[in-house]
C-alpha cells in the first residue's frame, strides 16, 4: 500500500478562473507549491513559508495526494485556513467553482478584508 503524502497548493481568488491545468496564467485557478510532505503539518509549513506568492494564490490549502487521480483539479482540499472551511472535501475543481460563484464582496470578508475600503480586519 502506498504511503500517504500531502501536498500544498494554493487557490486564486477571482469570478472567471479556469480549473483546467492548461489554463493561462492570467486565469489560472490554482497553483501546486513544493514537494509531497509526509504530514498535515508539514504541508502547512510549506504554505506559511511561501514569500510574496500569496498574493497571486492567497488561499492556502493541503490536499491528500491520490495516485488515483490523474488531475490535480480532481484532488480533495482535507485542511484549509480559517474562514475556508466550506471548502474541505471538496475536489480543487469544485472549490474553483465554488469560489468563482462568490461574489468580489463574499471573497473580500473571508480573507480578513473590508469590501469597501480594503482595510485589514
Amino acid at each position: 500500500m502506498a504511503k500517504t503524502t500531502y501536498q500544498a497548493i494554493f487557490l486564486a481568488l477571482g469570478d472567471d478562473l479556469d480549473p483546467s491545468p492548461w489554463a493561462s496564467d492570467n486565469r489560472k485557478a490554482w497553483q501546486k507549491w513544493g514537494d509531497e510532505q509526509e504530514t498535515i503539518e508539514d504541508a502547512w509549513e510549506v504554505i506559511n513559508n511561501i514569500g510574496s506568492t500569496w498574493f497571486f494564490y492567497p488561499i492556502g490549502c493541503v490536499i491528500e495526494s491520490c495516485p488515483l487521480y490523474t488531475f490535480m483539479a480532481e484532488q480533495i482540499i482535507i485542511s484549509t485556513p480559517e474562514g475556508w472551511e466550506d471548502l474541505e472535501g471538496l475536489a480543487v475543481r469544485e472549490a474553483v467553482e465554488k469560489i468563482n460563484e462568490m461574489g468580489e464582496e463574499e471573497q473580500a470578508l473571508r480573507m480578513g478584508i473590508c469590501p469597501c475600503c480594503h482595510c485589514a480586519r
